[in-house]
């Protein structure tokens, strides 16, 4: 891992998750925002609207604010035998409207030997967005991985400069609920047995794309709503990335019942890890694309 990881990961895995109510979920920031997050895939562009919950979450001006690679939505019927696929790595992103730089998107995943994970994402903008905002966004999740996949128990997203911001959700699987707290009001919304949260969901599209399946569709639970997103497997294609050229699949994804709005390149050499992820939207094309890599195969 290069230092600027070392450094940066080591000061968030080591700072206790803030105290927060027992129940807690995930708002979707910025109306300036770029995020491809889980529920809202990769790269959700500048001056998209954000979801809205039975709170509505307030705007911001984010100019970056979570590339988390939101992109893969869950699904939650994989094999035992796809379960492998699953290995600790640290990855980095790059994010750019056409020639411009926005900023950076940082993956961490650890995955412990009783089958229990940790997932974080943190997305930074660069320097000329970091002119209109500085923010920095921190997303965690934490589950297990079971036989039928992968099972999301908290989710966890905090913004630097606007602590009211910050959500956070909780999954009670018995009761069939998913909590969600944004500042300091919880509200409660019934789940199925697929349901995700933002980030988990990315793991369930690597894990069903290994399985050879090339229509997914996932139940996310976003900005205290409940959203269906759909993957739909469309060919192959090489792509250039700092490993050499991979081949990849290359995925479309839409939401709810509306036209495909971005494509995804994932690559088997690297256990189905989205190298690329591009966008259009108001003549703008945008995208993020895999600098670097550690734990993954391939590498």
């Amino acid at each position: 891992m290069t230092n600027r990881w070392r450094d940066r990961w080591s000061s968030r895995l080591t700072k206790p998750s803030p105290s927060v109510p027992p129940h807690k979920g995930l708002p979707l920031p910025a109306r300036r925002a770029i995020y491809w997050g889980p529920g809202e895939p990769l790269i959700s562009l500048i001056g998209m609207r954000r979801p809205t919950g039975k709170r509505p979450i307030r705007s911001r001006r984010n100019a970056i604010t979570r590339l988390c690679l939101g992109l893969f939505l869950t699904g939650y019927a994989l094999t035992v035998a796809a379960a492998p696929l699953l290995k600790s790595f640290s990855a980095s992103f790059s994010v750019s409207r056409g020639v411009i730089p926005l900023g950076s998107l940082d993956l961490k995943f650890t995955l412990g030997e009783a089958g229990d994970y940790r997932y974080l994402a943190y997305t930074q903008p660069g320097l000329i967005t970091g002119w209109f905002s500085g923010d920095e966004i921190t997303e965690e999740s934490q589950g297990r991985l079971v036989p039928g996949g992968v099972v999301s128990e908290h989710y966890r997203y905090n913004e630097t400069n606007d602590q009211d911001d910050n959500v956070e959700v909780r999954f009670d699987w018995p009761a069939r609920k998913a909590y969600t707290t944004s500042d300091g009001i919880t509200w409660a919304q019934a789940i199925g047995p697929d349901t995700q949260d933002r980030l988990s969901q990315q793991l369930m599209v690597r894990l069903q794309l290994a399985e050879g399946r090339d229509e997914l569709s996932y139940q996310v639970a976003d900005g205290g709503k409940l959203k269906r997103y759909h993957f739909k497997v469309v060919g192959e294609e090489p792509v250039d990335t700092p490993y050499g050229r991979l081949p990849c699949l290359k995925v479309r994804r839409s939401k709810e019942s509306r036209p495909p709005d971005y494509t995804i390149w994932f690559a088997p050499k690297l256990d189905y890890l989205p190298v690329r992820i591009e966008r259009e939207k108001d003549g703008n094309h945008y995208h993020m694309v895999l600098d670097e890599l550690e734990g993954l195969e391939g590498e």
